[in-house]
């Protein structure tokens, strides 16, 4: 299937780009994802320039640091939070929201690609902003 796409470029880049999005979607992307995206890639017709550049765009690691009060605030409002909500209901919160917004989940109820992307978009948001909320408070 995928080496039928080869010459449809935009189709090809979208499907590379939910595959590193779905990667990166818990904060990290293994060796066997990352090796597996390659082979995709590869079949796509795309050098291995191009599939990691793609990667490139949906490391955590190579975007901006979230560190400020407003990036703070910001993931609370995300989450459903307030300052003083406790741990335990701040990892219930996230849960809840990563059930509903979980691309799988979309995907599973017949949702068309856009769909899946936001949701896939979503999750990331609410995995950084967990991460930003366990940090500031600074629980596990």
């Amino acid at each position: 299937y995928l080496r039928g796409l080869q010459g449809q470029s935009d189709i090809a880049e979208d499907m590379l780009r939910a595959c590193w999005r779905m990667a990166w979607a818990d904060g990290k992307a293994s060796r066997v994802k990352r090796e597996l995206i390659g082979v995709w890639g590869m079949w796509l017709g795309w050098s291995q320039q191009q599939i990691e550049a793609l990667a490139a765009d949906h490391d955590p690691m190579k975007r901006a640091p979230i560190s400020s009060g407003d990036d703070y605030k910001g993931a609370m409002a995300l989450l459903g939070i307030k300052p003083d909500t406790d741990p335990l209901s701040i990892k219930r919160a996230y849960r809840r929201l990563l059930s509903r917004h979980h691309p799988d989940k979309i995907a599973g109820s017949g949702a068309n690609a856009q769909q899946v992307r936001v949701a896939t978009e979503k999750t990331s948001e609410l995995h950084n902003a967990y991460r930003v909320v366990k940090a500031r408070r600074g629980f596990a």
